[in-house]
């Protein structure tokens, strides 16, 4: 019995319990992290004992998604999370059973090696990881959420800016439907963003002066 109500518990390390000594052994671990729980060492989860007994990460990650970022994130940020799940994170934690709490700055290395994209691609893997883990932490599933590897290891290479000179400007621009040319226009010659530009309003236009 843990907490309120009882747990049937058949099996110690993936085992069945078929004799008293396999059971003396999972009391005494369980005795061990409910003590260590109460010196406040490390957490107790008794799904550890209940559950299959391996890895609840890819388990907790669709938690994640459900509780958290479904309800608040976009459908590309959504449609991304899942990618990331089903093509990267769930392979790796499937051949290498591990439980949350066991996930250490080791294991995330060998999980970036894994992953094929670009710098960029990697990172917002580890980082969307990074995120469930921290979600984790703050639910008391683990008592702390590893470190991550550095920027340096994801291989991340700046962007080469390639500008457009005038004359191509003036080409991109005359190639445009004379009705849409304005918000071109006004971003090159003002230096705006897009964004700047859909938001622009017709309360923004100050007709006695004559400027936005």
């Amino acid at each position: 019995e843990a907490g309120r109500g009882s747990h049937v518990i058949t099996r110690y390390k993936g085992e069945l319990i078929y004799d008293r000594r396999i059971a003396q052994k999972l009391l005494a671990m369980v005795q061990s992290d409910w003590e260590n729980y109460r010196a406040g060492i490390g957490p107790f989860r008794i799904e550890k004992y209940t559950g299959k007994g391996y890895t609840d990460v890819c388990e907790f990650y669709e938690r994640w998604m459900v509780e958290v970022v479904e309800p608040t994130r976009k459908p590309a940020t959504i449609k991304g999370y899942r990618s990331y799940m089903e093509n990267w994170i769930r392979p790796f934690f499937e051949t290498r059973p591990m439980m949350l709490h066991e996930v250490q700055l080791d294991t995330l290395h060998q999980l970036l090696g894994t992953i094929h994209l670009t710098g960029k691609g990697r990172l917002n893997v580890m980082m969307a990881l990074h995120a469930m883990m921290d979600y984790a932490w703050r639910s008391r599933r683990i008592p702390e959420v590893p470190p991550f590897p550095k920027r340096s290891a994801y291989g991340l290479v700046a962007p080469r800016i390639e500008w457009v000179d005038r004359e191509k400007t003036a080409l991109i621009i005359d190639a445009i439907p004379e009705i849409h040319r304005p918000p071109f226009q006004w971003m090159y010659l003002h230096l705006m963003r897009p964004a700047e530009a859909c938001a622009l309003m017709w309360a923004d236009w100050d007709e006695i002066n004559r400027q936005f």
